[in-house]
């Protein structure tokens, strides 16, 4: 299991102490120079901080058939960033002209 809190550092195995992140990000995560917290709030939520100082918020997701409350996070800026992805994957690229057959 993942430890947000590294083991060796005295952090607990616990549901509450776990990101469950796959074993690569795992070994990235202890990297020197990388830090992983958890962030107090309504859903589990850990805060990770690369190297050149970046912090990044990941929050887990409402288990399923949840209906969405106060305490979701704005979805706005996520809804955003996957259109403008969408439409890049989708936008009509020029086809190089086919010369013909000599």
């Amino acid at each position: 299991m993942d430890h947000v809190l590294p083991w060796a550092d005295g952090g607990q195995t616990t549901a509450a102490n776990g990101a469950g992140l796959c074993e690569a990000c795992n070994h990235t995560k202890e990297i020197p120079g990388w830090t992983s917290r958890p962030r107090r709030g309504p859903r589990h939520t850990i805060v990770l901080t690369t190297p050149t100082g970046h912090s990044y918020h990941s929050t887990a997701p409402p288990l399923p058939g949840t209906p969405l409350t106060g305490d979701a996070p704005d979805l706005s800026a996520h809804s955003h960033r996957k259109e403008v992805r969408h439409r890049a994957k989708t936008r009509r690229r020029p086809r190089p002209a086919v010369q013909p057959a000599a």
